[in-house]
């Protein structure tokens, strides 16, 4: 299963010719989706399963005449100005050549440079923030992202429409990191904040209804999130089209939310068009396709096509793995879904190798989250299966405790595993009051989720 986050915050756009400083640089009149783009994809978790965070930047910025000369040697005798426009254009030079590090380099000067710019620079300077949250999300440097973004809202901006782009993007580094209820406030924030601007701009009002899908659904709020899925999927149609990218990937969220509650055949659909735009889309994003053979493993599962699953889920696997900014949770989260199919082809063998190499990463590069948590209820399952049942009943114990800690204890997310772990305390044998305790706390769980 997958969740998209397609983001976009653009490079600041300059006018300036050779006669600098003369013609200073234009501060940018806004974000412009019609122009072709370069997607930085990245992959985070949110989900059980297959999560990404798309953040998109422009390919090269606008101008109006030849861009100046910047030899780097030289730069540090410029101008503070000057010296903005410069590294802005070699940010974007290697951008454009999949150098982000560097990228990140220039545009954490230049926004330096239009700090001392002054006050003339401020709306420069606000946007190039934007743009380094977008590099450094792609870059999986989360504290950074979070830095950048904090820097663009605590200036008062001179136009606030734009203040709920970055509450929107904020509010998944807090999911991201474990700040799932304040990522789910800071979304709720911004789509309510989008909703109230007096001019409609789509293309943002549908990420941010995505996000706040997405921490929804990972949060266990089905309804909620598949309400706000469908509207950013109809507004990517709307604003975008059919093929474009950020529809593809709303999809594929939409798709995840119709798993959740048991409708493959609907998700299937879904899923098989989203293939098919990315099959025929020049230079489409791998992840994305990875995403979609995540999600379409899940719907083998669902529909016993165990052979498919496996495939769809080593595809996935194989593209995660050879990208430039490999994610070590997405490599993690890829092994359990493959992990999954194995179990239920009944290779066991397979299956523990892979939970061994996958949990022990989430341990380390996702401490008390969801993912572990995911990887961890795998891991039981495996021993219940092999039936070492008193190691099974602890590994269930651990998962249900992160699942109480991130999500709540009184989410519906948690039934499963408090049904298999009743299941396996019961063949462990013993224990009648901690089964019937369990028993009683799913009853209730239901109860309180039947009476909402």
């Amino acid at each position: 299963m997958t969740v998209y986050y397609p983001a976009r915050p653009g490079l600041p756009q300059f006018r300036h010719n050779a006669t600098w400083p003369d013609h200073k640089p234009v501060p940018p009149r806004g974000i412009r989706p019609e122009h072709d783009v370069k997607t930085m994809r990245r992959i985070t978790v949110l989900f059980c399963h297959l999560a990404t965070m798309a953040f998109t930047v422009w390919a090269e910025p606008v101008t109006t005449a030849p861009r100046i000369d910047c030899p780097p040697e030289a730069i540090p005798t410029y101008a503070a100005a000057r010296a903005g426009v410069c590294h802005n254009d070699l940010g974007v030079a290697a951008i454009k050549e999949n150098r982000g590090e560097e990228a990140a380099a220039h545009f954490e000067r230049a926004s330096e440079a239009w700090k001392a710019a002054g006050a003339e620079y401020k709306e420069t300077w606000n946007y190039t923030q934007l743009i380094l949250a977008g590099l450094y999300q792609q870059q999986h440097h989360m504290a950074k992202v979070e830095a950048a973004l904090g820097r663009y809202l605590a200036i008062p901006l001179t136009e606030q429409e734009r203040r709920p782009e970055a509450l929107s993007r904020l509010a998944i580094v807090y999911a991201d990191t474990g700040r799932t209820a304040r990522g789910l406030e800071l979304a709720q924030e911004a789509v309510a904040a989008f909703e109230a601007l007096p001019v409609a701009r789509s293309v943002e009002a549908a990420y941010a209804h995505n996000n706040l899908g997405v921490i929804s659904l990972s949060l266990g709020r089905q309804e909620e999130a598949e309400t706000h899925l469908r509207k950013a999927l109809e507004g990517a149609v709307a604003a975008l089209g059919e093929s474009h990218s950020d529809t593809t990937g709303y999809q594929t969220n939409l798709a995840l939310a119709l798993l959740s509650r048991g409708d493959a055949s609907g998700a299937e659909v879904l899923l098989r068009r989203a293939r098919y735009s990315l099959e025929r889309q020049p230079g489409a994003s791998e992840n994305q396709l990875a995403m979609v053979c995540a999600e379409l493993s899940a719907v083998a599962v669902m529909h016993n096509k165990l052979a498919t699953a496996s495939a769809e889920s080593k595809k996935a696997l194989e593209i995660l793995r050879r990208q430039q900014y490999a994610d070590p949770r997405a490599i993690a989260l890829a092994q359990v879904n493959l992990a999954d199919v194995e179990l239920h082809a009944n290779r066991l063998r397979e299956a523990e190798s892979l939970l061994n190499t996958a949990v022990e990463s989430e341990r380390r590069v996702a401490p008390d989250s969801r993912l572990l948590a995911d990887g961890v209820r795998r891991m039981a399952q495996l021993r219940a299966k092999q039936q070492r049942w008193h190691e099974a009943t602890e590994l269930y114990r651990e998962a249900i405790g992160i699942y109480d800690r991130v999500v709540g204890a009184e989410n519906p997310a948690v039934v499963p595993l408090l049904r298999e772990y009743a299941d396996t305390l019961k063949r462990e044998g013993g224990q009648k009051a901690e089964i019937r305790n369990t028993e009683v706390r799913t009853k209730a769980i239901l109860g309180f989720t039947a009476r909402r």
